[in-house]
């Protein structure tokens, strides 16, 4: 019997002796791992077909008009968000989350081109838009996958807003970048702690479907954010500057050396421990 099975027997156990639930505990039948990735993939290839045949037909119809194209990029997220609330296997939410994806990025493309591209993308309005928009996703899906994407899309924006509004003085975009990002992994750090610290009160208040991607997101971008700011200089450096990229390598090494153990350990506990409260407050809400 794996570990997992073992928890969940304990912790059932643990609530039946409270008289929390009643009966045996319900059993959990997974598919093999190969299964899975035969019907991820089949999702993604009709995924793929069905948007070059929309997408080509958009682009060539209206490939100037960007209302347009923004249009059909939000219905393509109203059609994948039907499709999760219609539930379904692997292979329907792969495709839902496909084809979300493509419309997130037709929507916010057709926005940039029918407000001007370079007039628009170099301000921290719409960067902070992107974040609002990817915000709203989260709320409005439910899929945990795709919950998790929105919530990195949150960062993203907010990074390209902080970057645009702090001033800087350094002509070197990379190292601006790194200067406006050193604000933000402590902040992305400090609330994935506050996650872990609070998600037992979080699952008891039944918002953990909701906060527990959104935290794994931020963790995911602050450790990025921070392997940014020791690298500190751009990680191409060493192919252009051959003097620079020994000290930029260095430093690159260093900080995805720091990342790995940490997202390693983020993911152990969350193997751990994390995953355990959604199905202890499932089985009480039964």
């Amino acid at each position: 019997m794996s570990t997992t099975l073992q928890t969940e027997q304990r912790l059932w156990q643990e609530l039946a002796a409270r008289g929390a639930v009643q009966g045996e505990c319900p059993e959990h039948s997974h598919a093999p791992w190969a299964v899975r990735c035969l019907m991820g993939a089949a999702g993604w290839l009709g995924a793929l077909f069905f948007q070059m045949f929309l997408v080509g037909t958009v682009f060539v119809a209206a490939r100037e008009n960007g209302v347009a194209m923004a249009v059909t990029g939000l219905a393509m997220i109203a059609l994948a968000a039907l499709l999760y609330w219609r539930g379904g296997g692997i292979a329907a939410s792969q495709f839902a989350l496909a084809v979300s994806l493509c419309g997130q990025g037709m929507a916010v493309y057709g926005w940039v081109e029918a407000l001007g591209f370079t007039r628009v993308t170099e301000t921290a309005g719409f960067w902070a838009g992107i974040a609002v928009f990817e915000a709203a996703l989260a709320l409005l899906v439910t899929n945990r996958l795709h919950r998790l994407l929105s919530g990195l899309g949150v960062w993203i924006g907010v990074a390209g807003a902080v970057h645009l509004a702090l001033p800087h003085g350094s002509a070197d975009d990379w190292q601006a970048l790194a200067w406006s990002l050193g604000w933000l992994a402590p902040l992305g750090c400090a609330l994935a702690t506050g996650f872990t610290l609070a998600e037992a009160r979080v699952c008891a208040a039944g918002r953990h479907a909701l906060l527990e991607p959104l935290a794994d997101a931020t963790l995911l971008a602050a450790l990025a954010m921070a392997l940014v700011v020791t690298g500190m200089s751009h990680p191409m450096a060493w192919l252009f500057d051959p003097e620079a990229g020994r000290l930029s390598m260095a430093h690159w090494i260093a900080g995805a050396l720091l990342t790995l153990p940490a997202a390693v350990r983020a993911w152990r506990l969350d193997r751990g421990g994390g995953r355990r409260a959604p199905g202890a407050a499932a089985w009480v809400r039964r």
